[in-house]
């Protein structure tokens, strides 16, 4: 026989299934997308970041990538690259974005590119205000021996 109790147990199953309900779309979702992409401040991987300035009399501007991410307890950097090496070699075509959190948060763009027969241009856009994109910094051009100083921002590509 049926008591009371386990009635009212019977009767308060689907309650409780369909307050599962929401929980249980959610982890399908999630499996359905796998995990989320890797994040250091405001990089993540399979971004595309819009870089540009101005400097030494002209604009300049790139897309720089986020295709992976080297985390370590002190940066993270998109790429695995000697950057040493490739800086020492100016070889144009190199990208790369870096993000630090040690003291004053910091995002860094760094690129080369060749620089209309004057040699190849190595800039990097070093921005400390990163409260509200597009952030806004300082951009130094290095090429020929001389060393350049102007204005950037940066944004994540639409």
């Amino acid at each position: 026989m049926l008591t009371v109790r386990r009635a009212l147990s019977l009767l308060a199953l689907p309650l409780l299934f369909a307050s599962c309900a929401p929980l249980i779309s959610t982890a399908a979702q999630l499996s359905e997308q796998g995990p989320a992409p890797d994040r250091s401040g405001p990089l993540t991987v399979g971004q595309r970041w819009t870089v540009s300035g101005q400097i030494d009399g002209g604009p300049v501007s790139t897309t720089i990538p986020v295709p992976a991410l080297n985390l370590t307890a002190q940066y993270a950097r998109s790429t695995h690259t000697d950057r040493e090496r490739v800086e020492q070699q100016a070889t144009a075509g190199y990208q790369e974005a870096e993000y630090s959190d040690q003291g004053v948060p910091t995002l860094i763009f760094r690129w080369t590119e060749n620089a209309d027969g004057n040699g190849t241009g190595r800039y990097t856009c070093t921005l400390t205000t990163l409260t509200q994109a597009p952030y806004n910094g300082v951009l130094t051009l290095q090429r020929s021996g001389n060393n350049y100083t102007g204005t950037c921002s940066a944004q994540p590509a639409s």
